[in-house]
């Protein structure tokens, strides 16, 4: 099970100057439990995530990446958020501990097509829901196989 959530749009980025900072905070979350909401019934971690991310990320890219997040590269090495088309997890809990060291906005929709929206700056603020009308064109039409169930219509 699970919800899952896509990036519709984002004009999200994190700095190659915020890089490292971005990853010790990242680090600094696995120091305990709170938040975590993976688990074995002996051991916790966030969910998606291996247990001792620290230790196999090597740096703040790695580490999103292994959250499910997406990203080009700038000629200055900045991070520009992309692409996230998974299941929800611990993304807004990361996003958080680094959102006053990212700049823009990303948009998101579930998979109810709710849309919400994260700005960041000063911190990481979340905009529900965001309000906006559905045009039929602009569905996506899912030709992968991983989503070819979404392109099924139930009356058939």
């Amino acid at each position: 099970m699970g919800y899952y959530i896509f990036l519709e749009q984002s004009t999200a980025v994190l700095a190659k100057k915020h890089q490292a900072e971005a990853y010790q905070r990242m680090c600094a979350l696995n120091d305990t439990d709170e938040g975590k909401t993976g688990g074995d019934g002996e051991g916790k971690w966030f969910a998606w995530m291996d247990p001792n991310y620290p230790e196999t990320c090597p740096d703040a890219k790695a580490i999103l990446t292994e959250l499910g997040f997406w990203f080009d590269v700038n000629e200055d090495g900045d991070l520009l958020f992309t692409e996230y088309d998974t299941k929800a997890g611990n993304e807004s809990d990361f996003l958080r501990c680094i959102g006053d060291l990212l700049t823009g906005e990303m948009v998101w929709r579930g998979e109810d097509h709710d849309v919400w929206r994260y700005t960041f700056g000063s911190k990481m603020r979340v905009h529900e829901p965001v309000k906006r009308d559905i045009e039929w064109d602009q569905v996506p039409f899912f030709n992968d196989e991983r989503l070819a169930v979404a392109n099924e219509q139930p009356w058939r």
